[in-house]
């Protein structure tokens, strides 16, 4: 048998004003406990802890001591703005720096999705680059502008998307956070024949759809939404985007 992957994890915790609003008994840090409490022991895996909220501290660089990320969970308070950049790019240097060579790194974002600072879009463009899932877990109501932002981070980087109404669910959707999500099937809907659902097909980490139409007009687009059905207790539908543009290529033969 081949040795186990090794794995970088670094959990980037919001600790802002606004998040207290939603987590006044700060049971987000019951749900860290229970997310490392649930990794088996075997696993080659480094924690890294960075709490942020205007600021960003990298309180724990990665350790194969978990015990160590727990203890720095007492230093978490709830006061400041927000600046998703600062704290993904302080996760990201993390990995840069210290991340060993033939480890897969990955990322645990958590916050309400109010940014009151910096560009996180930019911080998820650089952990794309860099090859770096990042899985968000948004806190709070349903705020559309914030939780598709946490949405849009984690679908930029391959990553998962969870959310919580409510703190005491956070427990269940750390534990299970970076697990892959099973699909049960795939559907995809073409603004170019919008009352008409087309059954993907699933083959391994793949799928694939035929026969979608598109605009075929010059510089037109077409938008595909796709529904991917999830095989779990609690069945869920993941939606993405994707807009094709129609373009002719002339022959340069």
């Amino acid at each position: 048998e081949g040795a186990a992957r090794q794995r970088e994890l670094v959990l980037v915790m919001d600790s802002s004003d606004s998040l207290a609003a939603y987590d006044p008994e700060q049971e987000r840090m019951l749900a860290v406990r229970s997310l490392i409490e649930a990794l088996p022991d075997e696993a080659p895996m480094r924690l890294a802890l960075v709490d942020f909220d205007h600021e960003a501290r990298l309180l724990q660089p990665l350790t194969e001591d978990w015990s160590e990320v727990i203890e720095h969970l007492s230093e978490f308070d709830a006061s400041g703005g927000t600046d998703l950049e600062l704290a993904l790019n302080v996760a990201l240097d993390e990995i840069i720096q210290n991340g060993r060579e033939q480890a897969t790194a990955s990322i645990i974002l958590f916050s309400d999705g109010e940014t009151s600072e910096g560009n996180p879009s930019a911080a998820a463009q650089r952990a794309q680059e860099m090859g770096v899932e990042i899985h968000t877990v948004f806190l709070g109501r349903e705020e559309v502008q914030r939780a598709r932002l946490m949405a849009t981070i984690s679908l930029a980087t391959c990553g998962n998307h969870r959310k919580a109404l409510q703190a005491s669910e956070l427990s269940d959707i750390f534990r299970n956070l970076t697990n892959d999500v099973p699909i049960d099937r795939i559907q995809v809907l073409s603004s170019a024949q919008p009352n008409s659902l087309f059954a993907g097909q699933i083959s391994g980490p793949f799928w694939r759809v035929e026969g979608i139409p598109v605009r075929a007009i010059q510089d037109q687009e077409t938008e595909l939404t796709v529904l991917m059905f999830t095989q779990e207790s609690s069945p869920r539908i993941i939606e993405s985007k994707i807009r094709l543009q129609y373009g002719q290529v002339s022959n340069q033969a």
